[in-house]
């Protein structure tokens, strides 16, 4: 055996340990190994990959090797951009461009989370940063967790959307996000097919194409996005400046539905020129229905517990266990406490479990 084609058996076998371990690992525990020992072997592999075969490595890629491992080598390649030549960068940016549209978002948003962290600032960093799933001509989004409407993000220009695209990474979607991530399930795929024993010209495949459009928007603001505008009671005018008003909405509250709060500025024909929502979880909501109702009747307690159909003592610890205890003076409080555990006249104690 002649000393190249040794080494191009070892470069193979390294090639293929890497790409199964690539496609297998995951840096989690597993059976013999803890979580510390995989995610150094890991490391230790991807940094000997890297040195050694970084078109192979880069080429991984393309294949079916897991998020895990995906993420893990567009963070190596960002972070030693400038050691290889412009050719060899445009065919690594086209690889890394390709893998962040097949990367679910939570986990593009950790992996430009870490490299900010590690203070990596390449004119590659920022070519990911600013095409990951922006289009041309964008100005707004609407950010769906699975198939809840998380929020609604809109900008007057597309230059604005991209400056402020990355700030949506740092959005917090309350309990909502986190209860949807830990679905292991994605979202139902909307397939829109053309009927095409309709379609007999050119102008009929636009025709079929132009109708799926208006169906799939009608579906869309019907259906997906009913809840945004739906349910909102109450707004406000915060400030007004030349022909631009600044307005926020509340939602009603209603535990149990889909409740939005934001603001929006519009100008003197009424057009949208920013806009802004958020959609609250179901303890956010119920904390904002005891607030409401509160307000309608002068934050008077005995009232509101009667318009509850409760008394003022378990309307007073409600009011405690949502995080508003601090409305009431202690000593009121401690009276709800002590009313709340001494049983009503002619009950008897209930007894104690076991």
């Amino acid at each position: 055996m002649t000393e190249e084609t040794h080494a191009d058996l070892i470069a193979c076998e390294d090639a293929l340990m890497f790409v199964n371990a690539a496609i297998t690992s995951t840096g989690q525990r597993e059976f013999h190994h803890d979580a510390g020992e995989q995610r150094l072997s890991l490391d230790f592999l991807h940094a000997y990959m890297l040195a050694n075969y970084r078109e192979v490595y880069a080429a991984a890629l393309a294949l079916d090797v897991n998020d895990h491992n995906a993420v893990m080598i567009i963070r190596n390649l960002l972070a030693h951009a400038a050691e290889v030549g412009p050719q060899r960068r445009r065919i690594e940016g086209r690889l890394i461009a390709r893998r962040l549209e097949l990367l679910p978002p939570q986990r593009v948003y950790r992996l430009f989370r870490q490299v900010r962290r590690a203070g990596i600032n390449n004119r590659r960093v920022r070519d990911a940063l600013r095409i990951f799933e922006i289009h041309d001509g964008q100005c707004g989004v609407l950010v769906y967790v699975a198939d809840a409407l998380a929020s609604a993000f809109v900008v007057p220009h597309p230059d604005d959307y991209r400056a402020l695209h990355a700030t949506l990474v740092e959005d917090l979607f309350g309990e909502l996000i986190y209860h949807y991530a830990l679905l292991a399930a994605p979202a139902a795929p909307f397939p829109v097919r053309i009927d095409d024993t309709a379609v007999r010209s050119p102008a009929d495949l636009r025709a079929q194409a132009a109708l799926r459009r208006r169906e799939w928007a009608d579906f869309h603001d019907e259906v997906m996005a009913a809840g945004l505008f739906g349910q909102m009671s109450r707004y406000q005018s915060v400030q007004a400046l030349h022909d631009f008003e600044l307005t926020r909405f509340l939602p009603s509250f209603t535990p149990r539905r889909e409740n939005h709060i934001g603001e929006v500025i519009t100008d003197g024909d009424a057009r949208v020129a920013y806009l802004k929502t958020f959609r609250l979880s179901e303890t956010q909501t119920r904390r904002g229905y005891l607030l409401t109702r509160l307000a309608e009747y002068d934050w008077n307690l005995r009232a509101t517990a009667a318009a509850l159909g409760t008394d003022e003592a378990a309307l007073a610890l409600r009011l405690e266990r949502a995080g508003f205890g601090y409305l009431l003076r202690q000593d009121v409080l401690d009276h709800f406490r002590a009313q709340a555990r001494t049983p009503a006249s002619g009950q008897r104690p209930a007894a104690r479990r076991r």
